[in-house]
């Protein structure tokens, strides 16, 4: 398993907590899917590991 950066770490936890809370529609205000997020996070993943 690769070990990944502790801000990575942080930013996956909580855009979870965000969509958990939207499933429970304690939050309605957050407009992204799922998959968009996966992309954004993977390629700032990529870029800030060639750094």
């Amino acid at each position: 398993m690769k070990k990944y950066p502790t801000w990575c770490a942080w930013i996956v936890l909580i855009i979870g907590i965000i969509y958990l809370l939207k499933d429970l529609g304690v939050w309605t205000w957050w407009p992204f899917e799922w998959y968009t997020v996966l992309f954004v996070l993977f390629g700032l993943g990529t870029v800030f590991k060639k750094k």
